[in-house]
């Protein structure tokens, strides 16, 4: 997520006047969210009487090594409390009182 919004706000024209760059991070952060809802259910299904059509976010923890890989862990980020909780956690900085990675650019 972090890399997806970061690619987009590096695309925002340099020139734009500060109400205008507001207004862009604005709409990308809504944009991400929108996703988030996606992936929760909570819009944009594709169904009829019989079917629906899912997208499903899964993260996997993969472990590579000795010339192999193999998953380790996967989850679906709508079990627990959903992509879009998840969402307002990370725009908001809050990643729980035992974060479980840091980022590989932090010198800490």
């Amino acid at each position: 997520m972090h890399d997806a919004r970061q690619y987009a706000l590096d695309q925002l024209p340099a020139h734009l006047d500060a109400a205008a760059r507001q207004a862009a991070e604005a709409a990308i952060q809504d944009t991400l969210y929108g996703v988030m809802m996606i992936a929760d259910g909570v819009s944009g299904a594709l169904r009829n009487d019989d079917e629906t059509l899912q997208l499903v976010l899964v993260v996997r923890c993969v472990h590579h090594g000795a010339g192999s890989t193999r998953m380790l862990e996967e989850l679906d980020l709508a079990e627990g409390d959903g992509a879009c909780m998840g969402f307002h956690g990370w725009i908001n900085g809050d990643f729980g009182d035992d974060p479980v990675a840091v980022s590989a650019q932090s010198s800490d």
